[in-house]
């Protein structure tokens, strides 16, 4: 029996579709992390050291922006050529391209010189709420997104391209997840223990 080539014009569309959705999500997740750890952490945890730290995942993520923002204009420009090709081949409606969020740098917008500090029990739980599940669920979206690019493969889309976009998700699946494991709980954990304000209060 001959090998078949399955072409579902609606799947394709679909998955295009959820690709985009995939892209917004991440930007949520982000913003997310914008308002409410780095901006969540002045209510817990605002001494000099706490705005050192927050710095320092600001600029992590401000670094991992940029590769995020260059390989989705690419991927999405790649996936909708080759979605249209097979829309037009098939006699369907082609898609418009849209204008994709951009995810935009994280900055700490509070002051290191409060006139009174607080000072966490746990900040790790804070942490893991509003740091760690979000890119958790940034590295899911990712992973959606492959997989919307081989179920439209796999729907009668050309495939050559496949590989570069999936290769670049892949970078950024693994870019996310080092920035999960650099402040992780216990790298929390130490930024905390090295706060010289939190020492003193545990000594007197």
């Amino acid at each position: 029996m001959a090998d078949t080539i399955h072409v579902d014009v609606d799947l394709v569309r679909e998955e295009l579709s959820n690709f985009v959705s995939s892209i917004s999500n991440c930007a949520s997740l982000f913003s997310d992390i914008q308002s409410n750890f780095i901006e969540g952490t002045d209510s817990v945890w605002n001494t000099p050291t706490a705005a050192k730290f927050i710095d320092s995942v600001c600029e992590s993520f401000n670094n991992y922006f940029e590769q995020f923002n260059s390989y989705f204009d690419e991927g999405y420009n790649v996936f909708l050529t080759n979605a249209n090709k097979l829309f037009e081949s098939q006699g369907a409606d082609t898609v418009e391209k849209q204008d994709l969020e951009k995810i935009s740098d994280l900055a700490r917008e509070w002051s290191e010189q409060a006139s009174s500090f607080n000072v966490p029990i746990d900040y790790t739980g804070f942490a893991g709420t509003n740091l760690t599940s979000n890119i958790e669920s940034v590295v899911s979206e990712l992973e959606s997104m492959n997989t919307a690019i081989s179920n439209a493969v796999e729907n009668g889309m050309d495939g050559q391209f496949c590989d570069g976009v999936k290769n670049n998700i892949s970078s950024l699946i693994t870019s996310a997840n080092s920035v999960a494991e650099e402040y992780n709980s216990d790298a929390v954990k130490n930024a905390v223990a090295e706060d010289q304000l939190i020492q003193h209060f545990q000594t007197t």
